[in-house]
């Protein structure tokens, strides 16, 4: 199955252009490409961000102060599945 585009037009600083240029030069790639891959990493990035502020979140709310606590129960949980 083929993937399906939709073209947007995005405006960019002329340095941050200049520089999306260059690295896909370096990298024989087109701009929507690397900007495409750019917007993908953020988002994963963003996604993992928002693991992490929810474990903290429930850490804090748990009491616990190490990681060897998390694990613990972790373990613990896991033994009984």
């Amino acid at each position: 199955m083929a993937i399906k585009f939709k073209n947007i037009n995005i405006a960019f600083p002329e340095d941050l252009l200049k520089e999306i240029d260059r690295e896909s030069g370096f990298e024989s790639r087109t701009r929507s490409d690397l900007v495409r891959e750019s917007v993908r990493v953020y988002l994963n990035t963003a996604r993992w961000q928002r693991i992490r502020e929810y474990g903290e979140k429930k850490r804090y709310e748990l009491g616990l102060e190490s990681e060897d606590q998390v694990e613990k129960i972790i373990d613990e949980y896991r033994g009984k599945k």
